[in-house]
């Protein structure tokens, strides 16, 4: 299953681009973080401080024992919708592969140190944690589908 927030529409583009090599169902965490009318600062200070932001459309049942959670980076850390999917679903028995997409690869050890550290905190089993520097612009969906099969698991490839 992959799941994924996403708030300027770019973490969108990768995790179709992840649906379209891993073949298996999508989900997008909806939030009103996804309304223009809410406050960019409050929404950073709970990707921070890891508090999260509730999202309205959590999935009732996990399937399967992997998932994939796409999610932008606010502040060094996930966004806070999936901040709140990850101390609120229940995770037991279920290994986490963290998508993450940023705006510069400067960070992204860090963003990857941080993220690992949510996982674990959240109590699941810590998968592979990618991370996609942006910048500006998204890749076209063809080069982001070609680095997920060149860095995924070949055995978990559609």
């Amino acid at each position: 299953m992959i799941l994924y927030y996403t708030a300027g529409q770019k973490t969108k583009v990768f995790a179709h681009a992840l649906h379209d090599v891993l073949r298996q169902p999508m989900q997008e965490l909806k939030s009103p973080l996804n309304e223009k009318s809410f406050f960019i600062f409050r929404a950073l200070y709970l990707a921070v401080t890891g508090k999260g932001y509730p999202v309205s459309n959590m999935p009732e049942k996990i399937d399967g024992k992997e998932i994939y959670l796409c999610s932008p980076v606010w502040g060094g850390n996930v966004a806070g919708p999936a901040w709140y999917f990850l101390n609120n679903a229940n995770l037991e028995g279920v290994k986490v592969n963290l998508l993450l997409t940023c705006g510069s690869v400067t960070g992204s050890e860090r963003y990857r140190k941080k993220a690992l550290e949510s996982l674990q905190l959240a109590g699941c089993e810590p998968g592979d944690i990618y991370v996609f520097a942006t910048g500006k612009g998204v890749p076209e969906h063809s080069v982001i589908v070609e680095q997920l099969r060149e860095m995924l698991p070949p055995n978990v490839i559609g």
